[in-house]
């Protein structure tokens, strides 16, 4: 039998707050400080503190300039690609911070397909308890349901003040003081002018094709004897949000 109860004492709803529950993937894609980049892309969700991840879709409509390089007849993605998206990666993790590379390896190479796109996976391995340790890295990627490829390896620093006097900073004023030494011995010898749009016309025949976006070089001169070369590089404007781009 059903009966009213009037008298009931009141409840005490705590109208003042709200309560709701969001999800940790939810949260950090909401509260994302730095935006999407065309070459490193996203910080994958669920991070930690001992590995950061990096995903992101490359796409030849998208970004142009990737038809620029191909060899032969299929585009592949340049290997200098791979080593901006590290640096990418190292400013996300300390900004205004130097960045100096310890050793890189290309693995394998990638193509990108003309309708498709190429997922790629940068995983950043982070020392524990000694800043002082490099940082290795592994870029990998995939096409469609394609097994994964690794293709890019290696280490590299991130200079704090407080550890700079642990690197060996002589070994790296030697190796700077011998390489211009190199030049000026170059520049001291009889040299010839290599005409440009000959060079890249013979890049063509061995089926090395670069385009407009990568034809930055301004001008090489070349010791007759063959001891060496050296060149001037036209630099390009970078996007904004962008450290550099691979046809710079």
């Amino acid at each position: 039998m059903e009966s009213v109860a009037p008298n009931l004492p009141p409840y005490p709803w705590a109208r003042d707050k709200l309560y709701r529950y969001e999800p940790r993937s939810s949260r950090l894609e909401r509260l994302q400080i730095s935006p999407r980049t065309d070459l490193l892309g996203l910080p994958l969700d669920h991070q930690n503190l001992f590995e950061q991840r990096w995903r992101n879709f490359l796409r030849a409509r998208v970004r142009p300039w990737i038809k620029d390089h191909s060899i032969p007849g299929v585009m592949i993605y340049p290997g200098v690609g791979m080593l901006v998206s590290v640096i990418e990666a190292a400013h996300e993790l300390c900004r205004q911070q130097d960045i100096g590379l310890l050793g890189i390896e290309l693995v394998d190479v990638h193509s990108i397909p003309v309708d498709g796109a190429v997922e790629t996976l940068l995983r950043i391995r982070v020392p524990q308890g000694r800043e002082d340790r490099p940082r290795v890295y592994k870029f990998a990627s995939t096409v469609s349901d394609k097994p994964w490829i690794e293709n890019y390896v290696g280490s590299f620093y991130i200079v704090l003040d407080s550890i700079a006097g642990l690197l060996d900073e002589d070994s790296i004023l030697l190796d700077w003081k011998a390489r211009l030494e190199m030049l000026a011995d170059i520049k001291s010898r009889t040299s010839t002018k290599v005409g440009i749009p000959k060079l890249y016309n013979e890049l063509r025949r061995t089926s090395m094709k670069w385009g407009d976006s990568f034809r930055n070089l301004a001008s090489i001169t070349a010791a007759i004897d063959g001891s060496g070369c050296y060149a001037s590089v036209r630099f390009r404007t970078v996007s904004s949000g962008s450290l550099l781009l691979p046809n710079f």
